[in-house]
């Protein structure tokens, strides 16, 4: 059985990066960390620390491109933090829920099921080494 430790982040995919921020921090006073790009991806991100990610691709043939043309900016999946990646991955699978995408990016490691399995929404698993919020405090001054 999987071992979901709570909902990580909810990713937002949005066509300008810097604009969406402004406007989650000018309506609700989000504050985003630095913007972070992944070249081999193709996309932009940043995180905020009440759970929102905003991510924008940087290439058209992306998946991430394809939804924003198709669907318009929104939420592209909910990511939801597990004790162990490689055994939730197997359980779904064999349960015959569709793996969509893998993604690894330093110590976090992703893998993305299809949204028809899971009522319309994306879902995200993931797991990495969490720093204490102390340690992170400490890093952001």
């Amino acid at each position: 059985m999987i071992k979901a430790e709570r909902v990580d982040r909810v990713a937002i995919g949005v066509k300008n990066l810097e604009k969406a921020m402004a406007f989650f921090y000018e309506t609700l006073g989000i504050k985003f960390d630095e913007v972070r790009e992944s070249r081999t991806n193709k996309y932009r991100a940043t995180y905020s620390n009440v759970g929102l990610e905003l991510v924008q691709p940087t290439a058209k043939a992306t998946a991430i491109a394809e939804f924003i043309d198709k669907k318009g900016e929104g939420v592209i999946t909910i990511c939801i933090k597990v004790s162990d990646l490689e055994e939730a991955k197997r359980d779904l699978q064999t349960k015959g829920f569709r793996l969509i995408n893998e993604v690894s990016r330093g110590s976090l490691k992703e893998t993305i099921f299809h949204p028809k399995d899971f009522y319309g929404a994306a879902i995200t698993l993931c797991e990495y080494e969490a720093p204490h919020p102390a340690s992170c405090a400490a890093l952001h001054t």
